[in-house]
């Protein structure tokens, strides 16, 4: 017998007179499973039966894992809690429900990591809401497509799977110093991370990729917990053994909410020592909400991070942080200036932004617009090994060559003239770097590819420094518009 049972009506007012449409019961489906942790076995609910549409699940059982191997819904509402696992198999599994609630300890996965041969899978929601309360999480890290190996044959590479696999290494949102130009689209982040080669040693195998999250709702996602696709490490003897992509993160909402939640979708950290591989790069987190719902909404407390993996210090070996698509740019600043946002940005339909500080603090951050305009009324400050600042280069070209330990590919703006104008200092400290991406010759509607302004100093601090890029064929010089120049002993400009 139902331990709980709601009536829900719906209707239609007229003159005073309330007309019933339709009656409808809401059972309450909760989980007693002890055994097996099939959803589709009756005997693991109270009552003995699958929940149906319209029904309220309850996943509570401490340490639970249920397998989910079917589309299931639409049900009243879902929730996990008390260390409760529910796993996902197969890419076109679903769960509907009107409200999701993903509570402390407990979390959501996907089945995984998975060759090209083999099923695929993520987590696919679709709701009016989702909530993710601190300590709940959606945890897709190295779940997606698995690295190559492990190796039987010393000296032979066992190449990774999925769609940006290589014979040594992996891309997903960003390109790969040894390897492919970026898979995928920036708005959609549909795929998971690919994996990547095992070394040539017996036993090493390459880092998983990232898994697939794909959430579609019908008014909010609250984030206070994480959502996390990250790529992984290679394992065993690592010599030129390489870190898997990042995964994809795709998020539909009419509002978008949190406090210290987390997105990620990070590249694998790379082994160390003596030639060790490629990191992975950064995989692909699409963020799309109603901008004038949003406007009246508090700017989301939640880090945005589709970095590239590290590696050790004086490896050049290294791969691009992946992208972060938004609906526009409400958050861009405060994220970036408050250090929870990382990777390529790319905004719907926006060409320009304007600020009047920024400080970009040991990240990744570009705008991979050809023609996009950023203007920091005061100062641009980078800082830290890890800190990069890029403008413009959304266009890729194979250079061609063997491609091993050389960049085999250029990024460049097009045909267009991307522009940075800040009205006081732009500074580069502790390691950090600028990259200029400039346009085509005699492409653009300037003399030039792209404009650096700055009014009062350029100062390239040791260790840092200041690179350029274009074109391989058919450059157009960049021009530099300086109130000062200070390059440092041991800083550079390269191009």
């Amino acid at each position: 017998m139902n331990k709980r049972l709601r009536m829900r009506m719906s209707g239609v007012l007229f003159g005073g007179l309330l007309v019933i449409l339709g009656v409808t019961a809401a059972s309450a489906a909760t989980w007693i499973g002890t055994g097996t942790g099939d959803w589709n076995v009756p005997s693991n609910w109270d009552p003995a039966s699958v929940p149906t549409t319209g029904d309220t699940v309850v996943i509570a059982n401490d340490n639970a894992s249920v397998l989910l191997t079917n589309a299931v819904g639409y049900f009243d509402s879902l929730l996990l809690s008390n260390k409760v696992t529910l796993v996902f198999s197969n890419w076109v599994t679903s769960l509907s429900a009107g409200n999701i609630t993903i509570a402390t300890n407990a979390a959501m996965q996907c089945s995984g990591p998975y060759t090209n041969n083999a099923m695929s899978n993520r987590v696919y929601l679709v709701c009016t809401n989702l909530a993710i309360h601190p300590g709940g999480r959606i945890d897709v890290n190295e779940l997606g497509y698995a690295g190559g190996g492990p190796n039987t044959v010393e000296g032979q590479y066992a190449a990774g799977n999925g769609p940006g696999h290589w014979t040594r290494s992996s891309v997903y949102g960003g390109m790969s110093k040894a390897a492919l130009l970026p898979v995928g689209s920036a708005t959609n982040a549909e795929f998971a991370g690919s994996g990547a080669t095992a070394g040539y040693h017996v036993s090493s195998r390459g880092g998983h990729g990232g898994g697939a999250v794909r959430i579609e709702a019908i008014d909010r996602v609250d984030i206070s917990g994480s959502i996390t696709a990250n790529g992984g490490a290679p394992v065993g003897t690592q010599t030129h053994a390489s870190s898997g992509t990042g995964g994809g993160i795709y998020i539909a909402c009419r509002v978008i909410s949190g406090t210290n939640g987390r997105v990620e979708a990070k590249g694998g950290t790379g082994a160390t020592g003596v030639g060790v591989g490629q990191v992975g790069t950064g995989g692909r987190i699409a963020v799309h909400y109603s901008p004038a719902a949003q406007s009246d909404e508090p700017l989301p407390q939640i880090a945005f991070n589709c970095s590239r993996g590290v590696t050790s210090p004086g490896n050049d070996r290294i791969a691009e942080a992946g992208t972060v698509y938004f609906t526009d740019d409400r958050f861009v600043v405060d994220a970036i200036n408050n250090k929870r946002l990382a990777g390529q940005i790319v905004l719907g339909g926006g060409d320009s932004l304007s600020t009047d500080n920024l400080t970009v603090d040991n990240v990744w951050v570009g705008f991979q617009r050809n023609d996009f305009r950023l203007t920091v009324s005061n100062n641009l400050l980078v800082k830290g090994p890890e800190g990069r600042f890029e403008i413009g280069g959304a266009t890729y070209a194979w250079r061609g060559g063997y491609p091993w330990g050389s960049w085999s590919a250029k990024r460049f703006s097009g045909s267009s003239c991307p522009i940075l104008s800040v009205g006081g200092n732009l500074v580069l400290t502790n390691g950090a770097s600028l990259c200029v991406y400039s346009g085509m010759n005699a492409a653009t509607s300037t003399s030039y590819g792209a404009l650096i302004a700055v009014g009062d100093t350029l100062a390239v601090h040791t260790g840092s420094y200041v690179n350029i890029d274009a074109c391989p064929t058919n450059s157009s010089r960049p021009f530099f518009q300086l109130g000062s120049l200070l390059v440092a002993t041991n800083a550079r400009i390269s191009a």
